[in-house]
C-alpha cells in the first residue's frame, strides 16, 4: 500500500502508436472552455506523456496522468500512473512527518491525549486525501479516455 494517493492502470488501444499521440496532442491544444473541464493540459514527447485537466482554479487533489507507449501489432498498450501533483505530494510528507514526529514527542513526555491528537491528525490528513483523489480520479479518467475514443 502506498502512502500517498497513487494509482496505476494499464490500457490496450485498438488504435495505432501515431494516432494515440495524434488525439493527446489535439486534446493539449485544446482552449480552456468555460463551465465543467473537459480537456486536458500537459506534454507529449516520444512514446511518453503527462497530462492533467485544464481547470480555471487550483484543485489540490486532481490527478497528474504520466504515462508510456507501447505499439502493438494490432494498436497500442498504455502504462498510465495516476499521482498527485508534485508540491501536493510535498505537502502532506511534510505535514505527515511534523505530526508524526510531534505525536511521539508528546506521547514521550506523558502528554497522551495530544500525542493521539497529533496521530489521529495523520489518519485523517491521509483520508481526505485518499478520498479527493479518487473523486477527481474518476472525472480525470473519463475526459482522458474520452479523449482516446
Amino acid at each position: 500500500m502506498h502512502l500517498l494517493p497513487h494509482k496505476n492502470e494499464t490500457l490496450v488501444v485498438a488504435h495505432s502508436w501515431d494516432v494515440v499521440l495524434k488525439r493527446l496532442t489535439q486534446e493539449i491544444e485544446k482552449p480552456l472552455s468555460f463551465g465543467i473541464p473537459s480537456s486536458l493540459s500537459g506534454w507529449v514527447k516520444d512514446d511518453e506523456f503527462e497530462v492533467t485537466l485544464k481547470v480555471r482554479r487550483y484543485h489540490a487533489f486532481i490527478p497528474v496522468i504520466r504515462g508510456s507507449i507501447e505499439p502493438t501489432a494490432n494498436g497500442c498498450i498504455l502504462f498510465l500512473e495516476y499521482r498527485m501533483l508534485r508540491f501536493n505530494r510535498f505537502f502532506i510528507l511534510i505535514w505527515t512527518f511534523f505530526l508524526i514526529v510531534s505525536g511521539i514527542v508528546l506521547l514521550i513526555y506523558k502528554d497522551m491525549m495530544f500525542g493521539g491528537i497529533c496521530l489521529g491528525m495523520v489518519l485523517l490528513l491521509h483520508t481526505v486525501a485518499w478520498a479527493n483523489f479518487r473523486l477527481h480520479l474518476k472525472s480525470t479518467r473519463e475526459i482522458f479516455l474520452k479523449a482516446l475514443a
